[in-house]
């Protein structure tokens, strides 16, 4: 098995886009067709009463982004 490096940090603006589309993948036709969570997620970003201070990405060093919280 080989051994895998993830990495946490703090989600930047160059982010947004692959969290927002790996939110959309993953919520795909799970509650109903389609999805609009990373709908919310995009809105929540331009609210000024949401705080990013505490939005984190994490990555694998061997694999694309596998989370956004």
């Amino acid at each position: 098995m080989t051994e895998k490096k993830i990495t946490i940090r703090l989600e930047t603006k160059d982010d947004y886009r692959n969290v927002e589309n790996l939110t959309r993948e993953a919520f795909w036709n799970v509650y109903r067709p389609g999805c609009m969570e990373h709908y919310v997620l995009h809105c929540y970003r331009s609210d000024p009463a949401f705080g990013t201070a505490h939005m984190r990405a994490a990555f694998c060093s061997t694999c694309r982004r596998i989370s956004n919280r």
